[in-house]
């Protein structure tokens, strides 16, 4: 059977690429590039090394925003350090002490196991110590967690991205207990972006952070197993994970645009200064063209999360999304109406 050599791997399909699925491919646009254009984006593909990583994406992804859509949104690119300064302490931490006890545990049956006085005694330690790892294994790829407001993905990536580091050292414990390291290959028990929650209400940052969550899974796949590909194919799958919504509220149908209003904005937000009465100094007065719509929500309810074991984010105030844009007030009322807790907070 002939052999790929881009992948490594036997070909089974008449030498087709393997198939990606996963959604990526859901709505195929084709872009209209030139000559220029199309040279651009074969260098691009073709770069390696840290200019391909996902965090680095994230920054040149930032660039391409418009500064003031950026702002408005909270678009920002948040460093790796940053992100581990939360994602550690949150999630990690409790993790690497289970699994501080599991090392120990292991360690103390290893020994009784090399006390044993029959061939058979030990191998029935040596079982015993597997079926501990196996069963915190079994726990790290069952332990899920969620963000919302994903924008550039970082917070899920780089959370994989532990994941995917305690995994391996479990791995090598299972190697060193005489295990093979095929389960790897096994859907039920790896580390994979199915575990990884995202609620994001813009739907470019849905899939951008979906892509970057997949591009860090692959990335380890093949720093564990070379040019071998992922199997089952496909290589992608779409777990429906990485939903486009809003977090916190839901409604009935789609919001109903009600009047326009003038933004309430400083000068800086597009107010034109007045210099009629030189006397009074300048004034701020509304700049007619930054008129926005006014929102109605039918129906207004709790929005439904998944069930999950960890829950990662950073908070927005409610008078923060009211001052951004008066368009917000009838969204800020609905939320303060579902969650009498939050009123005047």
């Amino acid at each position: 059977m002939a052999q790929d050599e881009r992948w490594g791997r036997d070909v089974r399909r008449g030498g087709q690429d393997p198939a990606l699925n996963g959604g990526l491919f859901a709505n195929p646009r084709a872009l209209k590039l030139d000559k220029k254009a199309l040279a651009l984006l074969l260098q691009a593909a073709s770069a390696t090394g840290p200019t391909s990583s996902p965090p680095s994406s994230g920054t040149l992804l930032e660039r391409a925003l418009d500064p003031k859509e950026r702002h408005a949104l909270g678009a920002h690119f948040t460093p790796r350090a940053y992100v581990e300064r939360l994602v550690r302490p949150t999630i990690e931490e409790p993790l690497r002490a289970d699994w501080d006890v599991v090392q120990v545990q292991v360690r103390r049956i290893v020994v009784a196991a090399e006390h044993a006085k029959t061939d058979k005694a030990s191998k029935d330690k040596l079982k015993e110590a597997v079926a501990v790892v196996r069963e915190f294994h079994q726990k790290l790829c069952h332990t899920r967690v969620a963000r919302s407001r994903l924008r550039l993905g970082n917070f899920l990536y780089v959370t994989l991205d532990l994941f995917k580091r305690l995994e391996g050292e479990v791995l090598s414990l299972l190697e060193s207990l005489g295990e093979k390291q095929t389960l790897m290959h096994m859907e039920s028990v790896r580390v994979t972006p199915a575990q990884f929650h995202g609620i994001e209400i813009k739907r470019w940052a849905k899939e951008i952070a979906e892509l970057v969550l997949w591009i860090g899974y692959l990335q380890w796949h093949f720093r564990m197993y070379g040019k071998t590909m992922p199997v089952p194919e496909p290589v992608l799958h779409d777990y429906k994970n990485i939903e486009c919504r809003d977090a916190v509220l839901a409604y009935d149908g789609e919001p109903r645009a009600g009047p326009r209003r003038k933004r309430q904005a400083s000068h800086a937000m597009g107010w034109r200064e007045h210099e009629d009465q030189p006397h009074d100094g300048p004034r701020e007065i509304p700049d007619e063209s930054k008129r926005v719509e006014v929102y109605k929500y039918k129906n207004p309810h709790k929005a439904e999360w998944p069930e999950v074991d960890f829950i990662v984010g950073i908070r927005r105030s409610l008078e923060q999304a009211n001052e951004a844009d008066i368009g917000a007030e009838a969204y800020v009322e609905s939320l303060r109406t579902i969650y009498p807790m939050f009123r005047g907070s």
